[in-house]
């Protein structure tokens, strides 16, 4: 080892530690998946497919639940239970890889794609969504694919491909109808021509029909019928993000003072910086605020569901911050970069040590903290 650069272990300690995350995720879920009221749904959905369509009842109950979750279940049940497991492993596997691509479109700086990376790979978060039977690791995985499409180089020749997984998404989970939005603005801000205007539009039209005319066949709700409802702003989305950068013990006080804070200072650094913003890091970020404040206005619930929905935009949340954040090094002055790094280092540690004493919990005690 000591012929190597610092670079060099930097990317093999780097690489030992994803190992590791793999490994965590795999004994969580060997240790058993776990099941929510709607995991129940969806499993025995899978199970009888011809009753789930057909809009009987299957064990007493009828399950109005979109389809296409059941569908990728189904497909995995020649394992038993044990399939979920193999279905999650390839979920976080995938979804761990398409993160690292849009890092690495986001973040110059090697040392920043490490940070953004391992911060992703030790998400307590992202542990907890691919340890149960739930639709968000599948839903994560159409959502960063479809803004690797929107990234690449050839993005005309993608969209038919993006709106494919627009509509699987809303076809997976209804709450993912509230990300459509975001994803037709990166669709805008990546466009050119007349395709600029045209193809967001018609994303959202066919993301919108695929969801009425599904839920119309099974009695649910349409879209207008759930904007109509008078909703307000949940805090309970804040006080997931504040955990997301410091532990849930620090006062709520505590933690929402740092996060405007941090928002504020975000907000400065945007402004000073705005010539530095592409258009990728531009879409990101309307993406993302599109996404809080529609979910958070939409659904007040507790914390660990508000965790889990948000759970979806988190790689996408981590990318932005540590990048934007970058641009304090700019001003050249040491003591900004060395808190800048510092912060990096403890965002690091945080989230390692979040997710081994959640996972650790998770077997021990079947609660996550």
């Amino acid at each position: 080892m000591r012929h190597l650069s610092l670079n060099q272990k930097i990317n093999i300690l780097s690489l030992v530690l994803i190992a590791l995350s793999l490994l965590l995720v795999l004994w969580v879920n060997i240790g058993g998946v776990g099941f929510t009221y709607d995991s129940f749904d969806y499993y025995d959905a899978a199970k009888d497919l011809d009753q789930f369509f057909g809009g009987e009842a299957i064990n007493g109950r009828i399950i109005r639940r979109p389809p296409f979750y059941p569908l990728i279940v189904s497909s995995f049940l020649w394992m038993n239970k044990s399939g979920l497991i193999l279905l999650n492993m390839i979920l976080y596997g995938i979804n761990l890889f398409l993160s690292f691509k849009i890092s690495n479109r986001i973040c110059e700086d090697s040392h920043l794609k490490w940070v953004a990376v391992l911060c992703i790979s030790f998400s307590a978060t992202l542990h907890l969504i691919h340890v149960f039977a739930w639709t968000e690791p599948l839903v994560l995985c159409t959502v960063l694919l479809q803004l690797v499409l929107l990234f690449d180089n050839k993005t005309e020749k993608n969209y038919s491909l993006v709106i494919l997984l627009g509509v699987i998404s809303v076809l997976t989970k209804n709450g993912a109808m509230l990300l459509i939005p975001g994803i037709a603005l990166v669709i805008f801000v990546m466009g050119k021509g007349s395709k600029k205007w045209i193809v967001p539009i018609l994303y959202l039209a066919l993301c919108w029909a695929s969801y009425d005319i599904w839920n119309d066949l099974i009695d649910s709700p349409s879209v207008s019928d759930i904007v109509s409802e008078k909703r307000g702003i949940s805090l309970e989305y804040l006080n997931v993000l504040s955990v997301w950068i410091m532990p849930l013990k620090v006062p709520v006080y505590v933690r929402y003072s740092a996060v405007i804070l941090l928002l504020f200072f975000i907000g400065f650094l945007t402004l000073k910086n705005a010539h530095l913003f592409d258009l990728q890091l531009i879409s990101l970020s309307l993406f993302l605020v599109s996404y809080v404040l529609l979910r958070s206005y939409y659904s007040d619930i507790y914390f660990h569901e508000a965790e889990r929905y948000l759970s979806i935009v988190y790689p996408v949340f981590i990318i932005i911050l540590l990048k934007i954040l970058s641009f304090i090094k700019l001003y050249q002055r040491q003591i900004l970069t060395r808190i800048y790094y510092g912060f990096c280092v403890y965002l690091v540690i945080y989230s390692i040590a979040r997710a081994i004493k959640n996972d650790y919990q998770w077997i021990s005690d079947r609660l996550f903290l």
